[in-house]
């Protein structure tokens, strides 16, 4: 009886400890949080703006600005910055922070009614390999809205999603191994109709390429008139609501310690991305 029980209790243990390094082994591993020190933020116009303006301050004080950099161009989409896609030239502006030298820091917007000058969108593989980031945080998408107002086929949307795929990609296969982090666009009224579908495609590609998405889709409602004038862009108070709350879950996601590196900045600790 004794020896019976005893065969028992060492079975129970070997299949405990086997449960164990299973689920060990299926867990997301350590590196799956980071110390950034290097970040990256890539936008189109809704971050050449007062949200950009919002969003580069706050990355600046959570860091430092020689760990920041910041480009954004007004009308780009993702496949803009991908290096197998013509040059894509911004004509209506663009917002440029340049992490090794922030002499070069510079935003160009209409002003008096006059454009400023034209801005080729630099690619995203050459991008990174210049910085080094191990953070990359993305507020693109808004400029498929035209394409998917005229559009909305299946193969339009296979399209989309392997351009999704090829950005994501490029970015994981950086030697700086960064972590990528998707801004949704916010509410859009003159495209609300197929606003959800870019928000799902991102979430599609996110669910495939294992990375994080912030959904600014009920974050605002914009109002005509007041939310900003042409149905799509925000006015300062809006952008700034909707930076407050892009701001409040990029905290959840970037803790920073009190330690500091020989540097004498912050050091930062990005969340597990495991969902």
């Amino acid at each position: 009886m004794l020896k019976s029980r005893t065969f028992f209790l060492l079975l129970s243990l070997t299949m405990t400890f086997a449960v164990d390094a299973f689920s060990y082994a299926t867990k997301p591993p350590s590196s799956s949080v980071i110390s950034p020190r290097k970040v990256l933020m890539i936008g189109d116009s809704l971050s050449v703006g007062p949200f950009g303006d919002s969003l580069q301050d706050f990355l600046i004080s959570t860091f430092s600005d020689a760990q920041v950099g910041f480009i954004a161009a007004c009308g780009s989409s993702p496949e803009h910055w991908l290096q197998s896609e013509p040059q894509f030239v911004s004509k209506c502006g663009y917002r440029l922070k340049n992490p090794k030298d922030s002499s070069k820091s510079q935003v160009g917007r209409f002003e008096d009614g006059r454009p400023p000058r034209p801005y080729p969108v630099p690619k995203l593989e050459t991008t990174l390999n210049y910085w080094k980031a191990d953070l990359v945080i993305v507020q693109l998408g808004t400029n498929w809205f035209d394409v998917l107002a005229e559009s909305q086929s299946e193969h339009v949307m296979a399209n989309l999603d392997g351009i999704l795929d090829h950005f994501a990609q490029v970015i994981a296969k950086c030697p700086s191994h960064p972590k990528l982090i998707w801004v949704t666009p916010p509410d859009c009224y003159k495209f609300r109709k197929v606003q959800s579908l870019v928000t799902a495609a991102i979430k599609r590609a996110a669910s495939r390429n294992q990375f994080r998405v912030i959904d600014s889709s009920k974050m605002i409602q914009y109002e005509p008139g007041k939310s900003g004038g042409d149905g799509v862009h925000l006015a300062t108070a809006s952008a700034d609501e909707w930076a407050e709350k892009v701001k409040k879950q990029l905290r959840s996601m970037i803790s920073i310690s009190a330690s500091v590196n020989s540097r004498g900045t912050a050091t930062g600790t990005l969340a597990d991305y495991s969902e």
